[in-house]
């Protein structure tokens, strides 16, 4: 009977709510952005290997 009287409930189940929408909310935005992400991952792996193709050969001429 002492939960019935307590006046944290409303204030307990709109928090619940705005959580849940809150999650569902950045569940649709990770979604989204996913494979742009997944795209800039490859586009650094290959900028990676690039710069170091360019290091080793400016580093060559550097050194003759």
């Amino acid at each position: 009977m002492a939960e019935a009287d307590n006046p944290l409930i409303p204030v307990q189940n709109k928090v619940l709510r705005i959580h849940s929408r809150l999650l569902e909310f950045l569940r649709s935005v990770l979604m989204k952005i996913k494979p742009t992400m997944m795209s800039l991952k490859v586009f650094l792996l290959n900028l990676k290997k690039s710069a170091k193709e360019i290091g080793k050969t400016v580093g060559k001429a550097a050194i003759n």
